[in-house]
């Protein structure tokens, strides 16, 4: 009787062992607990430099598997293609060096922010707007140091946390922030970009 094996790929995996086995870049299921521990330790590939990448296609893991055993049904439940990345593991840095790194991250970071808002808000003369309005509101001239333009920058920075669901370690929600969120879409970007690259030099 044939045993059915299920499989779901993983997307991405970054491997610090040179030999790529099964268990490494999918799920196995089985229920003979002895067949799917030994497809788990099926061999995918050995890379031989340092660093390099892999796509290895769900039919390549499938026809491994039947060669394997011709008594298994091999059924995929994931995606069609797995990226898989070798590289040696890192040596811990010097924390100095990694401080200073994320330091001049920061500074880029709130500088290029800054600048971006000052850039709209003269962009849309926010300032002569809350002149019109403190004028409107009260019958006097604005000195531009108002309590329209102290509520605008409390409110802003704000609203950026909100926006963000989390300040430092603290979390709003449990929700993923909008950057999360694209960085999600990014990735699955250049997986599929990977994926294709690759089959057009297999063409």
């Amino acid at each position: 009787m044939r045993k059915n094996v299920y499989i779901n790929l993983k997307e991405n995996i970054i491997s610090e062992s040179c030999e790529i086995k099964i268990s490494d870049i999918a799920d196995v299921y089985c229920n003979d607990v002895k067949i799917a521990k030994e497809i788990k330790e099926l061999s995918i590939l050995q890379f031989n430099k340092i660093p390099n990448r892999a796509v290895i296609p769900v039919t390549e893991i499938i026809q491994i598997i039947e060669d394997y055993s011709d008594n298994v049904s091999v059924a995929n439940l994931g995606g069609t293609s797995a990226i898989v990345q070798y590289k040696k593991k890192k040596k811990q840095g010097n924390i100095f060096v990694e401080f200073f790194k994320v330091a001049i991250i920061c500074l880029i970071v709130f500088f290029g922010a800054a600048f971006a808002i000052m850039s709209f808000n003269e962009d849309v003369s926010t300032s002569s707007l809350f002149e019109n309005v403190y004028e409107l509101i009260t019958g006097n001239k604005s000195d531009g140091k108002t309590l329209i333009e102290a509520s605008y920058s409390i409110g802003l920075g704000f609203g950026i946390i909100i926006l963000y669901g989390h300040f430092w370690k603290m979390r709003i929600t449990d929700d993923p922030s909008p950057i999360e969120v694209e960085m999600s879409k990014y990735e699955k970007d250049i997986n599929s970009t990977i994926v294709s690259n690759s089959y057009k030099e297999e063409d």
